[in-house]
Formats: structure tokens, sequence, C-alpha cells
């Protein structure tokens, strides 16, 4: 399973492109073009926020999300994928790194990395 985490101000276009990438390798997965071992889960993906609730965009998107990003949830080999933040306009990455919705989610990382996640 990836898992995109979704901040507030995240990039429409991090997000896009990696949406993306898992979902046409698992299409070509699925058609037979690109077979998985038979070790291996078919590739799935959600989008999660830190509490479940939508999240705006840099663009000012709201985006809906499947859930809450739960670090019990997680299994082994899932990957959780962060979209980059947008920064620009006045707004630096010390201002980001301020914002108490980074350190929760730096926090729930921390746990996962410690429980051998990526």
């Amino acid at each position: 399973m990836f898992v995109h985490l979704l901040l507030e101000g995240f990039s429409d276009g991090s997000l896009g492109v990696a949406l993306d990438i898992v979902g046409t390798t698992a299409h070509f997965s699925r058609s037979g073009r690109a077979p998985l071992s038979a070790s291996k889960r078919e590739l799935m993906q959600r989008v999660a926020s830190i509490d479940g609730e939508p999240v705006r965009s840099s663009a000012g998107r709201t985006m809906p999300v499947d859930g809450a990003f739960n670090v019990r949830s997680l299994r082994a080999q899932d990957v959780v994928l962060v979209p980059g933040m947008f920064s620009a306009g006045g707004r630096t990455v010390d201002d980001l790194l301020e914002r108490e919705d980074i350190h929760r989610a730096s926090g729930l990382l921390a746990k996962a990395s410690a429980r051998g996640w990526w």
C-alpha cells in the first residue's frame, strides 16, 4: 500500500505525479504487461490526512481524503509518501517547520520509521 499523507499547502503537482506513477504501475501489473512476482501484493494506494479531514493544496484546492493517517494500520512493505510543500511567495521552510501539523506528522512518521516502515 502506498499512503499519500497530505499536509495543508501540499503541492498539487507532487501529489498528481505520485498518484499517476503508482496508478499506472498498478494498471500495468493488473493487465499482465508488468506482472508482479507471486510474493508481491497488488499495488494499492490511498490518500490520508492527519485527522481524516480534507486538505487544502497550495493552489487553494480542497482535496478529499480516504481517512486519517494511522501508524498502527501500516503493514510491512507499506510506503508513506508526503507530497512536497509549496514554499514560494514569501513562505519559507522555517515557517513550514513551525506549524503544528508538520510537528504532528513528523512525530507520526518517526513512529512509523521506528517500527520499520518507510
